[in-house]
C-alpha cells in the first residue's frame, strides 16, 4: 500500500477505536507517531518528517509486533 492511503485509512481507523488495552495502545501509539509525522510534500518536510518510504517501514515493524506479540 502506498503512503498515502494508508495514512488516510489510519487515521479512519484510529478515530474509529473505542476499546484498547494499554498493552495494545502502547504498541499502536509508536505508530501514530510515525503517521503523524508524515509529510507527503516534499517542499514542506523538515529533518525529522517522516518520509513515503518510511512510513509502509513503520507500518510493517508495528505489523511484526502484533504478530509477535
Amino acid at each position: 500500500m502506498d503512503a498515502l492511503p494508508f495514512e488516510s485509512g489510519f487515521w479512519e481507523e484510529f478515530r474509529s477505536l473505542q476499546r484498547i488495552s494499554d498493552e495494545d495502545f502502547a504498541v499502536l501509539n509508536e505508530l501514530f507517531y510515525v503517521v503523524e509525522d508524515f509529510v507527503v510534500d516534499v517542499d514542506a518536510r523538515e529533518p525529522g518528517d517522516v518520509t513515503e518510504p518510511e512510513l509502509p517501514a513503520a507500518a510493517r515493524t508495528f505489523l511484526d509486533v502484533c504478530r509477535t506479540g
